[in-house]
């Protein structure tokens, strides 16, 4: 990217499922309500919506946020990045427990 260029990065549809962001995850299978949100999402708005709150990202939001672009292609760095991150949280599944060691 050249310099004192801006690139718009549009926000994860992992996060908004996990943050349950305007009911994005009881959405289910409606796909064009979770799309409407998708599409009508503020980063601006919901950080000052939540600005007072301590733990509303998910653990793992300060890299998802920044992998995924807007074309939705993952970084060519993919593998590298995915490494590093299930290194730190120990192979293990953050949502079941599952320990994914033996995959390494």
């Amino acid at each position: 990217m050249e310099k004192n260029t801006s690139s718009h990065i549009r926000v994860c549809r992992s996060c908004l499922r996990k943050l349950d962001y305007e009911g994005y995850k009881k959405a289910g299978h409606n796909y064009a309500k979770k799309d409407k949100i998708y599409n009508r999402f503020s980063l601006e708005k919901f950080l000052e919506e939540n600005r007072r709150k301590k733990s509303f990202l998910p653990k793992d939001v300060e890299i998802k946020s920044w992998i995924i672009k807007e074309d939705n292609e993952y970084p060519k760095n993919w593998n590298e990045l995915s490494r590093t991150y299930r290194k730190k949280v120990n192979w293990k599944c953050e949502k079941c427990g599952k320990d994914f060691s033996n995959r390494r």
